[in-house]
């Protein structure tokens, strides 16, 4: 290895979602390092991933640099040529990524989350490299009133907030059936319901809906502003940003335990893995109770201290160090 290690980034679809933000995390956490730094053209684009990677040279599979680390948050059949140098990151520790890791034999696992070490298959050598969340992003640009008076919700509603992808593993109606259970209560979904109109259509016969595309949420943090209360009601996460994102926000927190919960299972109010609506009612009522409140302040604190993107560069950074070192070690 050169005495400038190179490092290269497989990029993800960028459509929405953890491993999305990861990687554009990243395209701020890797410069510092003062390495070779490239990544793959990714196969959908936009000036966000445009302007966070400027700068970065955008190959194509066949043209990554013969010295490289690779670090890859998918697509890892493609990538077996160069397991000997590849870093393979889980987000996910469902069957899906279970399925995409089957092949092992990287160099390195990288896990989110400890649940996302779930995800590889025996024998690889992991790390956990907790997922930070940019604060800035949450920081409200519109009040609360402002934020709910344009979505036509009232100042007294109790609105039961969703933020994610409309996947059957997100279990998105949940949130719906704990708002019908609750008199005056609003589900407030963010998130790309747009793809899955049927379930979007389902969940607005269940409970009062308001719903936000990505593009309306791009200030994320007026829609945790507007919340009373964010409930994760997914089968898995590997680590679940919206988590953080409810903790950074002082928004309490409903969760099935999955992701990164699972490691502060004491900053949310848990859900069964399957909840029933009243069970989902009983659990958004105990999350708002005034007594929640210390709970919410030291999850605060936590997330601030833990799981920023500031705390997940330097992990990253430290081990990616380490691991050349080794490697260079290794070949002398």
């Amino acid at each position: 290895m050169p005495n400038t290690p190179a490092l290269h980034l497989h990029l993800p679809g960028f459509t929405v979602g953890g491993t999305e933000q990861w990687a554009l995390a990243m395209a701020k956490i890797l410069p510092p390092l003062g390495w070779r730094l490239s990544a793959t053209r990714p196969e959908v684009s936009s000036s966000e991933v445009e302007a966070a990677f400027a700068g970065w040279p955008m190959l194509g599979v066949e043209s990554l640099p013969t010295d490289a680390l690779i670090l890859a948050p998918w697509d890892f059949e493609r990538l077996a040529p160069f397991r000997d140098r590849l870093v393979a990151v889980a987000h996910g520790m469902n069957d899906y990524y279970k399925s995409i890791l089957r092949g092992g034999d990287y160099l390195r696992g990288v896990a989110v989350a400890e649940v996302a070490r779930q995800a590889f298959p025996a024998g690889t050598i992991i790390e956990v490299i907790h997922n930070g969340v940019d604060p800035d992003r949450l920081i409200p640009r519109r009040s609360r009133a402002e934020v709910r008076a344009a979505l036509g919700l009232p100042l007294e509603a109790l609105v039961v907030g969703f933020v994610g992808r409309w996947g059957v593993g997100k279990n998105p109606l949940a949130i719906a059936r704990a708002a019908a259970a609750i008199p005056g209560a609003v589900a407030l979904y963010v998130g790309p319901w747009e793809e899955q109109p049927a379930l979007a259509a389902e969940a607005a016969a269940i409970a009062p809906c308001r719903f936000v595309s990505p593009a309306e949420a791009r200030h994320i943090g007026d829609f945790y502003a507007a919340m009373d209360v964010c409930v994760i009601a997914s089968r898995t996460e590997g680590f679940s940003l919206v988590a953080v994102e409810a903790w950074l926000s002082r928004v309490p927190l409903v969760s099935t335990p999955v992701g990164v919960v699972l490691e502060h299972l004491e900053f949310a109010v848990t859900l069964p893995s399957d909840p029933s609506a009243e069970a989902m009612a009983a659990a958004v009522l105990a999350a708002i109770d005034p007594s929640r409140a210390p709970a919410i302040g030291e999850a605060e604190r936590t997330a601030r201290g833990r799981y920023t993107i500031e705390a997940m560069g330097r992990r990253w950074r430290a081990y990616l160090q380490a691991l050349a070192q080794e490697i260079a070690l290794r070949g002398a």
